[in-house]
């Protein structure tokens, strides 16, 4: 059954659409040594830790700057995360392994200590959303946009529709 959240987006003071979220926390990924062509992940939000010290072959983030691969032995970053996606590609098949939300952060890449650190407010796994709703959601706050030209209104369905639109595009591709 699907419903409406209660959780809050806290980058975008919006109320995100998706599936009922999971009972039990996710699981921290475990700590593994260093791989050779392997960049060492950590992910966290306040609530959680998604990765810790985790061995990855590629990490992909969506910053300020625009579309960001992550490699071993990238050059080392600090940059602003957009709202949109953070993937992850785990292993040496190429494949992303796992994929989430998030509406803002930031990313430090170490080249030095190859490593990467993602710290952002919240992360939603890609598949916790349903794309009906988010559809929905971002047609009414383009409807807002164009509805009021200047003030508060016009900002909150800003932030609405640069929020649900990397979301609805990122949920458009998987069907």
């Amino acid at each position: 059954m699907l419903r409406i959240s209660t959780r809050v987006v806290r980058a975008s003071s919006t109320r995100v659409l998706f599936n009922d979220a999971p009972a039990e926390p996710r699981a921290v990924k475990k700590e593994v040594p260093q791989k050779e062509g392997y960049i060492t992940l950590s992910f966290s939000t306040p609530d959680e830790i998604i990765y810790k010290h985790t061995p990855v072959k590629m990490v992909l983030v969506n910053t300020t700057k625009g579309l960001t691969g992550v490699l071993s032995k990238h050059a080392s970053l600090l940059a602003e995360l957009n709202p949109g996606l953070v993937s992850v590609c785990a292993d040496d098949q190429n494949v992303i392994t796992a994929e989430y939300f998030v509406p803002g952060g930031f990313v430090t890449i170490s080249e030095p200590e190859n490593t990467a650190s993602i710290a952002a407010s919240e992360a939603i796994p890609l598949e916790e959303f349903d794309y009906p709703y988010v559809k929905k959601a971002l047609d009414d706050a383009n409807s807002d946009l164009n509805k009021y030209k200047e003030g508060p209104e016009w900002v909150d369905a800003m932030i609405r529709v640069s929020t649900y639109a990397p979301l609805a595009a990122a949920l458009e591709s998987k069907k």
